[in-house]
């Protein structure tokens, strides 16, 4: 099986990890990962960001390598244990508790979800050192991919795996002009940044329209924080410098609780990522691919999830594990069908996961006084049913 990886991030190299553990020598050749960049800027233009991988992903990196990629995440990384939702004013609408670790099926314990978060360039560069290390058997190239050449690879390869971001090059190939190869540009702007205030309960806060949303979560070195708000309130993220983004940004949050814009102040104005969210047609992203490709794709390039709530590297994760169970046994006149089914697999899954996603939205956006009516019934409903 001739496979060609389109994409050499947390996406691709999962994909290749996976690929390597469960296809091994039935691989004809070496897996070709394409990326643009050089591999040794890979890891050194990766944001220090500290980014969350749940635990559906977390099994699954623990099935490599006997479990030696997961301990070397977690050496790098902090897990959250107990979280909840507040309002602007500080008070908690709901509150909940994590594992402190990961508890596979051998643990004989009631299992809650774990969350991890680590800086997003040690999980890059464990991946990485891992892939590097079948040197063998996976190669990374650098390479300009454009459509044209997609219809090029798909001729010299049996399986092509766009993992290459929200802007996938793969998808807009594949879908051709369909409306689900454009991104569409959501009304809110994100901002993320590490903070070296720290305190012990992560927590988000929903605001009252204008899209504001505030999420912290305590890390190994800190803090990191994400932010949502309006592009109208915040003003043009490309023009301004850093400073007055920062200013505009903590402006905005100046009546919200403690300890939010103290967060915000203690970020540097140069190190805070801004970027305008997009998403894709919910509708034309439940399409499955034409019969005749042998295209699928993997994380952000098929799905691009809310930053807020920690899915898009847990997703990319969670499609390369799934991809390279379903090609472990598939005969070579049937890999075209192992990646429908594939995409079938994953289709429920995308699907609850946006629905969730789209009803947190809805909710942390309420506009006065459905916001408050929202905040009193969250704290009157009991915490077993939260």
């Amino acid at each position: 099986m001739r496979i060609c990886i389109i994409g050499g991030g947390v996406a691709g190299l999962s994909s290749a990890l996976f690929l390597q553990k469960h296809l091994g020598s039935r691989i004809s050749g070496i897996i070709k990962i394409l990326e643009r960049k050089p591999v040794q800027e890979l890891i050194g233009n990766t944001s220090s960001i500290n980014v969350g991988i749940w635990s559906t992903a977390l099994n699954a990196i623990n099935s490599l390598e006997n479990g030696t990629i997961l301990r070397q995440l977690e050496s790098k990384g902090k897990y959250v244990t107990e979280v909840g939702y507040r309002n602007p004013l500080g008070q908690w609408l709901a509150t909940s508790r994590l594992s402190e670790k990961l508890y596979t099926s051998k643990h004989n314990v009631t299992r809650q979800p774990s969350l991890l978060f680590l800086q997003e360039n040690d999980l890059k560069s464990t991946l990485l050192n891992s892939v590097q290390s079948y040197q063998s058997s996976i190669e990374i190239l650098t390479e300009n991919i454009d459509e044209q050449s997609i219809e090029l690879i798909q001729e010299e390869y049996d399986v092509v795996l766009g993992c290459d971001g929200p802007e996938s090059v793969v998808r807009k190939s594949a879908f051709n002009n369909s409306k689900f190869a454009a991104l569409k540009p959501k009304p809110y702007v994100v901002f993320r940044g590490n903070s070296y205030l720290a305190q012990h309960l992560a927590f988000q806060t929903w605001g009252y329209d204008s899209y504001m949303r505030f999420a912290y979560v305590p890390t190994r070195s800190g803090s990191v924080w994400f932010a949502t708000i309006a592009k109208d309130l915040i003003g043009d993220i490309n023009s301004g410098s850093s400073s007055m983004i920062k200013s505009n940004l903590m402006d905005a949050f100046s009546s919200w609780h403690a300890p939010v814009v103290d967060l915000i102040d203690a970020t540097p104005s140069s190190s805070i990522l801004v970027e305008q969210a997009f998403g894709l047609d919910y509708e034309a992203a439940s399409v499955i691919l034409a019969e005749n490709k042998n295209v699928t794709l993997i994380g952000d390039a098929g799905h691009c999830c809310d930053p807020v709530l920690a899915q898009g590297f847990t997703v990319a994760i969670e499609d390369a594990a799934q991809l390279a169970y379903h090609l472990r046994h598939v005969e070579p006149n049937d890999i075209v069908g192992a990646l429908r089914t594939y995409e079938k697999s994953r289709k429920s899954r995308i699907q609850s996961l946006w629905t969730t996603t789209a009803l947190v939205t809805h909710l942390a956006h309420l506009p006065w006084p459905l916001g408050n009516l929202r905040d009193v019934s969250l704290q009157l409903t009991p915490d077993a049913v939260k």
